[in-house]
């Protein structure tokens, strides 16, 4: 007479051999990965240690997020201080203001579009260039006040021609013509 049936004799030779598989499987194949596994770790802390320097060397840096958004105030206020079509009338009017300063009789002011005079310039791209003619009688020592004080105007102006008449039978007084250019954003 049997005292473990046939059943559980199988049973218990496919759970030995399944046991046997594992431990083979673990002894085998598993440890070897696991001393692969720490070996690459153990290459990898140096790096770890590198990546960790970056990192801190990139918060020393400032954020560039920050930096556009203040270069985009910046060009907004540049711009506001050029010469555009919606701002040509505040220039001109600083100009004439400048000009009452000094007791200065201004007979005419006109922005010009004249492509041969604007032609000889070279300029980045996104930059244009504005002239406005200016025609002014004035004593000969209150244009060197005129002039000086243009470069104190909140929108940049260059002189890039005068012509100076002296008016007969006036003393001192000159008519002059001035060729005003200003640089604008486009």
């Amino acid at each position: 007479m049997r005292l473990i049936p046939r059943r559980l004799n199988r049973q218990v030779l496919t759970l030995a051999l399944l046991w046997g598989a594992w431990i083979a499987l673990y002894l085998f194949g598993y440890q070897g990965q696991l001393r692969q596994f720490k070996q690459v770790l153990t290459s990898l802390a140096p790096l770890n240690k590198q990546m960790e320097v970056y990192a801190e060397m990139l918060s020393w840096l400032p954020d560039p997020q920050k930096g556009l958004a203040q270069l985009e105030e910046r060009r907004g206020r540049l711009k506001e201080q050029t010469l555009s079509p919606q701002t040509a009338p505040r220039a001109i009017q600083q100009l004439a203001q400048v000009a009452a300063a000094n007791g200065i009789t201004l007979e005419a002011i006109n922005p010009r579009d004249d492509p041969r005079l604007l032609s000889s310039a070279v300029l980045p791209k996104g930059v244009g260039k504005r002239l406005i003619e200016v025609r002014l009688r004035c004593p000969y020592q209150a244009l060197g006040d005129f002039i000086s004080r243009l470069e104190g105007l909140p929108t940049p102006f260059t002189v890039d021609r005068l012509w100076m008449y002296l008016v007969p039978d006036s003393g001192e007084v000159v008519q002059v013509n001035l060729l005003v250019s200003t640089y604008g954003l486009t």
